[in-house]
């Protein structure tokens, strides 16, 4: 609100600049989350004549990496 108050021209700048990178940054976040749960499916599972529905978890192995060489 300082910021906006002010009215300088330095002060615009620094808000537009702090707008992109948040806004590169929630773009960013949407992208990785949109990622990670595409891979859920609906799955029938008929077990004695009774029929379950659930939500399987397609696990590719893709992004799977050693915790110790990170590779």
């Amino acid at each position: 609100m300082y910021y906006l108050m002010d009215k300088g021209f330095y002060n615009y700048i620094i808000l537009i600049i702090g707008f992109i990178i948040v806004l590169i940054l929630y773009i960013k976040q949407i992208r990785n989350y949109h990622d990670n749960y595409v891979i859920y499916y609906k799955v029938e599972i008929f077990v004695n004549n009774k029929k379950y529905y659930l939500i399987g978890y397609l696990d590719t192995g893709n992004k799977l990496y050693d915790t110790y060489k990170h590779r």
